[in-house]
């Protein structure tokens, strides 16, 4: 179940809000007087990866967003992404988006911490035990993939699961 917030502004940029959650702090925001036009999974899917990615991030600037209800779609999207495509390229051997598979397992981290999504841990759980082959292959981006750790690591932790 989605958190019954509404959406937020952050002054910090994508990256460095995410580090802030990595790092178990408190990202600074403040309600926002408008929300964003509805961005469906259909539209997601239409874009390029690169064009995907700068959505994400133009998007959640304030990832803690990826946790409102009007997004449930979307994060239903990218968990059914990191489950059906994304494992099935890392289970062959085939060429992926490093930038953008570790950017959906961030996000579907948050929304995981915000609204104890079982399912999102799961999917969290499979990729961090994928065999170290696929996982070097993760190494590509060194800071998204230690801030999905962190938020990882904070969800094991997470004494109310």
């Amino acid at each position: 179940m989605a958190a019954t917030f509404t959406w937020m502004n952050c002054d910090a940029t994508f990256l460095d809000s995410l580090r802030v959650i990595a790092l178990g702090g408190r990202v600074e925001y403040r309600p926002s007087d408008t929300t964003p036009g509805a961005l469906s999974p259909v539209d997601l899917n239409r874009l390029s990866s690169n064009d995907r990615l700068n959505a994400l991030y133009a998007r959640y600037r304030c990832p803690l967003n990826i946790g409102t209800a009007s997004e449930f779609d979307v994060a239903e999207e990218l968990l059914r992404q990191l489950m059906v495509p994304d494992r099935a390229k890392l289970e062959a051997g085939a060429e992926f988006d490093v930038d953008l598979v570790l950017l959906k397992l961030n996000l579907v981290g948050i929304r995981a911490m915000i609204a104890r999504d079982l399912r999102s841990l799961d999917a969290l759980n499979y990729f961090y035990e994928l065999p170290r082959r696929s996982l070097t292959r993760l190494r590509a981006n060194p800071r998204f993939l230690a801030f999905w750790l962190c938020i990882y690591a904070q969800l094991l932790n997470a004494p109310d699961w």
